[in-house]
C-alpha cells in the first residue's frame, strides 16, 4: 500500500503541476526536439544568443530520462505533464528492478519491506522537494540507479553477467546525471577490492569480475559521446568537451567559495531543505552499520566484516557513495541542496539495510521507529505535498492553467518574427508547449527596431529574479499588455 500510495501521490503531481521548474522545463525542451526530430538539442539561449544548440552543454539531464521523454512525447504530444510521468516511470522501473534483485537474494518479504522503507524515509527528506520524483532532474533515478547497480554486485557470484549488468546500471546513472560520477566510483572501487579479498578463495571466477563492471559502466557513456561526435565531427565535439567543462566548473562550485565557507553556507541550507542536520544523518547511518555488523560474524577484521558480508557491502557501497558525494557537496559543492540529493538517497538506503541485516525483529523495529522519528521533520513538511493537491482539488493547478492560456495565445499569433522573451528560465516552459522549435529571442538578439510589431513576453517571477536592463527597457516601450495570466504578462511592442 505504501509503495501504490507514494506512486499515486507522485503521478498525481506530474497531472496536475506539469512542468515543475525551469530547470525540468529546459530539459523537456531537449526532449520535445528530440521527439519532433530536431535533434539532442536545445533551443533556449543559455549563453548568448539565442539559437538551436545540438549536445548544449547545459543540458543537465542525460539520455536516461531524455529518451524516455521524447519516446513519451512522440506519442502523446508535448502534454506538460509527458516529461513528468516519464521521469517518474524510470524512476519506479528502477525501484523494481532494486526489489527484483533483492527477491533473488533475500526473498519477496524482505525485498518488499526494504522497498517501502526506503520510500517512507525518502518522503520524509524530500517532501517538499518531491518534485525530484516527477521532474527531468536526475538526481533521483541517478541514486536509484546506483542503489540497483549495489544490489546487483551483491549477488555478483551467482552468475557472471551481473557483474556486467551493474555496470551498465552505473553507466545509465551516469548518463542521468553526470554528478553521479562521485556515487558510482566508491561502489566499483569497493567491489573491486572485495574480489581482491575473495580471489583467494576461487581466482577463476573473480579475477575478471571488476574489469567487466568497468567495461559495464563506461559502455553507455560510451555510445552517447560516440552519438555526439558522429554528429557534431571532431572539431565541434572538441568544442562541446570544451563547453561542457566550462558549465561543469560554473556548476559545480567553480565560481563559488570552497572549504570552510562552503560547508558553512551549505550546511545551513542541507538543515533548511531537508529539515535535520547533517550531523544527525551522520549518526543515524552509524547507528545503522553498528546493526548490520552486529547481525554478521564476526572476523575480528574490521574491513573483511564490511566487504566479505554480502549485506555489510550493500551497506558499505551506499555508505561510501553518501559520503564522497555530501563530502563534495559541504566542501566544494554549488549552494543548492538539490546537488546533495544523491548522497542522501544512498544514506537513506544504506540506513535501510538494517531490515535486510538484523535477526532481531525487535532491533529492527526499534532502528526504524528511530529513523523515522529522526529523519520525520515537521508535520507540515510532511503533509505540504498532500494539503497542496488537495488545494488544487486534484486538478491542474492555477499556474499551470495559466501556462496553457499563454501558450495557446502565442499559438494563435505566431506572427513572422519569434517573440521576445527575458533570460532562458524565463521562458523555457512556453519553449516546451509551442509546436514550433526555437521561438523566442532575448534582448542580446535584437538591434535597434528589431523588437517592432513583436510580442514581449514576460514571466514574473523568473524575469524578476534576475532583471535585465535591456528587457526593462523593452517592457517600458513594449506596454499595449494582450494577456495577464500570472506569472505570464505578454504585452505588444508598437509597430514600425
Amino acid at each position: 500500500m505504501v509503495v501504490v500510495a507514494f506512486m499515486a501521490l507522485t503521478y498525481s503531481f506530474s497531472f496536475t503541476n506539469g512542468l515543475c521548474c525551469a530547470d525540468d522545463a529546459a530539459i523537456a525542451v531537449t526532449a520535445k526536439n528530440v521527439a519532433n526530430g530536431t535533434g539532442y538539442a536545445s533551443s533556449v539561449s543559455f549563453f548568448g544568443a539565442s539559437r538551436v544548440t545540438l549536445f548544449d552543454a547545459p543540458i543537465s539531464t542525460g539520455p536516461t530520462l531524455v529518451l524516455p521523454a521524447a519516446l513519451l512525447i512522440r506519442i502523446v504530444g508535448n502534454t506538460p505533464w509527458a516529461p513528468g510521468a516519464a521521469a517518474a516511470t524510470v524512476s519506479f522501473v528502477v525501484l523494481l528492478i532494486v526489489f527484483l534483485v533483492l527477491k533473488r537474494w533475500l526473498g519477496a518479504t524482505r525485498s518488499l519491506l526494504f522497498v517501502t522503507l526506503f520510500l517512507v524515509l525518502s518522503y520524509f527528506v524530500s517532501a517538499v522537494g518531491l518534485v525530484q520524483w516527477y521532474g527531468l532532474l536526475g538526481e533521483i533515478p541517478a541514486a536509484l540507479l546506483t542503489i540497483a547497480a549495489a544490489a546487483l554486485l551483491v549477488s555478483v557470484g551467482t552468475t557472471p553477467r551481473n557483474p556486467l549488468l551493474a555496470g551498465l546500471l552505473l553507466g545509465a546513472s551516469l548518463n542521468s546525471k553526470s554528478l553521479a560520477l562521485l556515487a558510482g566510483v566508491p561502489v566499483v572501487a569497493l567491489f573491486a577490492l572485495r574480489s581482491l579479498l575473495l580471489r583467494r578463495a576461487d581466482p577463476g571466477k573473480w579475477s575478471s569480475r571488476p574489469l567487466l563492471v568497468i567495461v559495464g559502466y563506461l559502455t553507455l557513456p560510451g555510445l552517447f559521446e560516440m552519438w555526439k561526435l558522429s554528429v557534431l565531427g571532431w572539431p565541434g565535439y572538441l568544442d562541446n568537451v570544451r563547453q561542457w567543462w566550462h558549465f561543469f566548473r560554473f556548476t559545480s562550485g567553480g565560481n563559488q567559495s570552497t572549504g570552510v565557507h562552503s560547508l558553512s553556507v551549505n550546511l545551513s541550507l542541507f538543515t533548511k531543505a531537508f529539515g535535520f542536520h547533517a550531523a544527525v544523518l551522520f549518526v543515524v547511518v552509524a547507528v545503522a552499520a553498528v546493526i548490520v555488523l552486529a547481525g554478521r560474524s564476526p572476523t575480528r577484521r574490521l574491513l573483511k566484516d564490511l566487504l566479505i558480508d554480502p549485506v555489510a557491502f550493500f551497506f558499505t557501497s551506499l555508505a561510501a557513495a553518501s559520503a564522497v558525494n555530501l563530502g563534495w557537496f559541504f566542501l566544494a559543492g554549488p549552494d543548492n541542496p538539490r546537488y546533495a540529493l544523491i548522497g542522501v538517497s544512498c544514506a537513506v538506503a544504506a540506513v535501510t539495510t538494517v531490515v535486510l541485516s538484523a535477526r532481531n525483529r525487535l532491533v529492527i523495529g526499534l532502528t526504524v521507529a528511530v529513523a523515522i522519528a529522526v529523519l520525520f521533520g515537521s508535520v507540515a513538511r510532511v503533509v505540504s505535498p498532500v494539503r497542496s493537491l488537495q488545494a488544487s482539488g486534484w486538478h491542474e493547478t492555477e499556474r499551470l492553467q495559466h501556462l496553457r492560456r499563454a501558450a495557446a495565445y502565442l499559438e494563435q499569433h505566431p506572427g513572422q518574427q519569434r517573440y521576445i522573451g527575458s533570460w532562458w528560465a524565463s521562458v523555457a516552459d512556453l519553449e516546451y508547449m509551442l509546436p514550433t522549435v526555437h521561438n523566442f529571442d532575448s534582448p542580446v538578439d535584437l538591434r535597434p527596431g528589431d523588437e517592432r510589431g513583436r510580442l514581449l513576453v514576460r514571466n514574473r517571477f523568473w524575469s524578476d529574479l534576475v532583471p535585465t536592463p535591456a528587457f526593462s527597457a523593452l517592457e517600458k516601450e513594449c506596454s499595449t499588455v494582450v494577456l495577464e495570466a500570472f506569472p505570464f504578462r505578454i504585452s505588444r511592442c508598437p509597430p514600425g
